[in-house]
């Protein structure tokens, strides 16, 4: 594996994006996703493949307020060291940790808070194991 400029798009771009790097990828160049409505914070060593997608915010739908003009609710998101984000895995704004050492499948869509050196996988990602 080897260090990378990642190509970011930022899908809403207002809180606050910091990571202490390098971020790795084995495919490079990587683009991936990020809508930093809501404060991102990246460990070390962090492997993220291409086509990721992390979402920190999420519309309110009521019915009777049109969907362009609904408010939104916005999260933060902390993302370990030596974290492993696989080839299209969605992060959803309920994700409030993904834990140190921990493994996200790829294509999994993750909706739930990810406990240090665990594996999930799915969709939705589901807990597999802890990393030995």
């Amino acid at each position: 594996m080897s260090e990378i400029g990642l190509m970011v798009h930022y899908l809403y771009g207002k809180g606050k994006f910091e990571f202490t790097g390098p971020l790795l990828a084995e495919n490079g160049p990587e683009t991936i996703y990020i809508d930093n409505s809501g404060d991102i914070t990246i460990g070390r060593g962090v492997s993220i493949g291409r086509g990721v997608c992390i979402l920190t915010h999420e519309h309110f739908h009521d019915k009777y307020i049109p969907i362009q003009t609904a408010e939104a609710d916005v999260y933060s998101l902390e993302i370990g060291d030596d974290v492993m984000l696989g080839m299209n895995a969605m992060i959803l704004p309920q994700v409030r940790k993904i834990g140190k050492g921990a493994v996200i499948g790829a294509g999994s869509v993750l909706t739930k808070d990810v406990g240090e050196y665990e594996i999930w996988a799915g969709n939705p990602a589901k807990y597999i194991r802890t990393r030995e």
